[in-house]
């Protein structure tokens, strides 16, 4: 897979946004990424595009071992620049809120890459959900990637279903 950002590009490892700490997916955060994982894949898929998405993940026999797995896949795909996959916490680094993915179109959808570069997606558990902040935090994160990445805003695609706003 090739490089999403120039290899002069610093990548941030983490942004913080009024009440949430946005940081890279490490290892270390295999346990509670799992259990909001199971927790919220329904919502998860409701929020990622249901349908629009390729894959039909988690599956049903997903573990935690499978689940380190992907977390270390993600790390490396930092490591080298071809995709990023960010927490979203609170701003004490205590409750896991949710997860970010900034992929190369070509890794979901190769069908879009004439129109995009960039496939953009996120989700939150569902107590953020329920609590309406969704567009809150979306638009927020939004803005970081619009502000501080080198992509071109019109080539990121948006596969959140429930995006609000122009973004």
């Amino acid at each position: 897979m090739k490089k999403i950002v120039p290899d002069s590009f610093t990548v941030p490892i983490e942004f913080k946004s009024g009440e949430y700490l946005i940081r890279q997916i490490r290892k270390e955060n295999n346990p509670k990424d799992f259990a909001a994982v199971i927790a919220n894949s329904k919502l998860i898929d409701k929020i990622r595009g249901g349908k629009l998405c390729h894959t039909n993940w988690p599956p049903p026999d997903f573990t935690l071992d499978d689940n380190l797995k992907d977390v270390q896949s993600f790390e490396k795909q930092a490591r080298d620049k071809t995709s990023f996959t960010y927490v979203i916490w609170d701003k004490h680094e205590e409750s896991y809120l949710g997860c970010i993915y900034i992929f190369s179109i070509e890794k979901m959808y190769p069908e879009l890459k004439d129109k995009y570069d960039i496939d953009f997606s996120m989700w939150v558990v569902q107590d953020i959900y329920e609590a309406g902040k969704y567009p809150e935090v979306y638009k927020q994160v939004w803005e970081w990637i619009k502000n501080d990445w080198p992509f071109d805003p019109k080539r990121v695609f948006h596969r959140n279903s429930e995006k609000t706003g122009n973004m």
